[in-house]
């Protein structure tokens, strides 16, 4: 069992593209999966939610399993296709930005997501 308040979430871009999970207390990893984020945020207790490049080269939201790291959903909120330029990351200001009752995400052009109770609006 993952201790929820235990958990830090660990990107790394350098030399792999990695998602894993260690405890913070035991210094224990408890899983890592091969994923191109640009970036993650807490969704609830058992999911956090990412912007992450699918086998295709396109960038999604992702909902993602805290438990095992295992992506439950993919959101292809825009039809933007993202091209050579942003095959590594995107652009500084595609953001998730949680706040109290909603959440923001921008990751395309001119575009910007609300999503309150898991819908968007």
């Amino acid at each position: 069992m993952l201790p929820e308040n235990d958990m830090l979430f660990v990107v790394e871009l350098l030399v792999e593209n990695k998602l894993s999970a260690h405890s913070i207390t035991a210094g224990k990893k408890y899983w890592s999966k091969e994923y191109t984020i640009h970036e993650i945020s807490d969704f609830d207790e058992k999911h956090i939610i990412g912007i992450v490049k699918d086998e295709n080269e396109q960038w999604n939201i992702s909902i993602i399993d805290k438990k095992n790291g295992i992506i439950i959903q993919k959101h292809y909120l825009t039809k933007f296709e993202f091209d050579k330029r942003f095959t590594a990351r995107l652009w500084e200001g595609a953001k998730i930005v949680k706040t109290a009752g909603f959440m923001v995400i921008t990751y395309s052009p001119n575009e910007i997501w609300l999503i309150k109770d898991g819908k968007t609006m």
